[in-house]
């Protein structure tokens, strides 16, 4: 695994996590303290930043497998995110940022998708084994950098404010910038027997509308829990919410080696098999948090959360871009979409159970949401294997 090129496809990803986790927790913070909206115009603003970053994304994955370079989109999506930083570094004015959120920042959102589909190309082309184990290693490279990025973004937002902490994210998106230039364009290319096929729309594909569901309602669940668990400790428990930041903290050091070990058996169980497991260990999860009345039992139940989150994160992209092997760049978006649908569904469960219920009801609903999602998991009927589908289109340099 030292081969200089998965070194470059590791260090990209952890770069790429690592500029989006000194930027995206802090937007809400950014737009109540800084340019002064109220939490209707944030909510206005953050659901459109989404919903702009999800049609982009999808339209730049179905004409990357149509033939636009990879390399060459990456490139520009993290241009565009870095110039997005400069905005919000040089304005407190809300059409200005509206504007590099809605212009800028969705652009930025093919970056993920575009960089796993490089990954899974390159694994399929180079590594004869373990290439299951490289793309978790490369989503492992996501999950440190949400480890060290949010705290580091609050305490640079702490102690000299928004504009170092927006800084730390732009040199980190240039830093990608820097290494994705080293990286060789690899594109899929398609055999004789496939071109004659007629690719058919995603939306055609009985087994990934089931799975993009699926993996957007069990990513809610978790969205639901994130959200609603500092208001919950504060409210309902009655002990610091900042308990939270230590629960998200040790959930994300759990995701690290179970992202490996999965990506070990990946291969050997199935995809999916595992992701049913994980789903168990999600329900689990969230049933723990039904029961349990104190801190200890809390930071117990986050091996259960860590153990969730790696599989469904890590595996649930594979299977994804199983099943729509011809089109692996729109299969990886759609993905990528999936989760970000998760958070609009999420932010919105929260905002109504909370509102007519409390925020510990919201724990009953991530229990029937992921058992949804479990049933839709296992009626996805999985694509026979697909012949290697990848190859190198020019050399290694920029």
């Amino acid at each position: 695994m030292l081969h200089p090129t998965r070194l470059l496809f590791l260090t990209a990803t952890f770069f790429c996590g690592l500029a989006f986790a000194f930027m995206f927790p802090l937007v809400s913070l950014y737009l109540v303290d800084e340019i002064g909206t109220s939490p209707l115009v944030m909510g206005l603003f953050l659901t459109s930043m989404v919903l702009s970053s999800i049609v982009v994304s999808a339209y730049i994955g179905k004409k990357s497998d149509q033939g636009w370079r990879r390399k060459r989109i990456i490139l520009v999506a993290q241009v565009s995110y870095a110039l997005a930083m400069l905005v919000f570094i040089f304005t407190r004015d809300l059409a200005f940022a509206f504007a590099a959120a809605i212009l800028l920042l969705s652009v930025s959102g093919a970056t993920l998708p575009q960089i796993f589909t490089m990954g899974r190309l390159y694994a399929d082309r180079d590594i004869k084994t373990g290439g299951s184990l490289f793309m978790s290693l490369m989503r492992a490279g996501i999950a440190v950098a949400w480890v060290v990025g949010p705290p580091l973004a609050f305490l640079a937002k702490e102690h000299f404010g928004f504009n170092v902490a927006f800084s730390l994210s732009l040199i980190s998106a240039l830093l990608m910038v820097a290494i994705v230039m080293l990286l060789p364009e690899i594109q899929a290319t398609e055999h004789a027997e496939d071109s004659a096929t007629v690719k058919k729309g995603w939306y055609r594909n009985r087994p990934m509308v089931l799975f993009l569901l699926s993996t957007a309602l069990m990513f809610s669940a978790i969205n639901m829990y994130i959200n609603s668990i500092p208001l919950y400790l504060a409210k309902e428990l009655a002990v610091g919410s900042h308990w939270a930041g230590y629960f998200m903290g040790l959930a994300a050091f759990f995701e690290i080696p179970f992202m490996v070990l999965a990506g070990l058996l990946g291969p050997k169980l199935g995809n999916k098999r595992l992701m049913v497991v994980g789903l168990g260990f999600g329900t689990a999860f969230f049933i723990g948090l039904l029961l349990a009345d104190s801190v200890a039992q809390l930071l117990f139940l986050q091996l259960f959360n860590g153990v969730y989150v790696a599989i469904i994160a890590c595996l649930g992209m594979l299977l994804a871009q199983d099943l729509m092997k011809r089109e692996m760049g729109m299969a990886t978006t759609l993905f990528n979409g999936a989760q970000q649908v998760s958070m609009l569904i999420g932010n919105l469960t929260v905002g109504l159970v909370a509102q007519f219920l409390s925020y510990y009801a919201i724990f009953y609903v991530c229990v029937a949401v992921t058992l949804v999602a479990l049933l839709l998991l296992l009626l996805v009927k999985e694509e026979p294997p697909l012949r290697q589908t990848a190859t190198p289109e020019c050399a290694p340099a920029g």
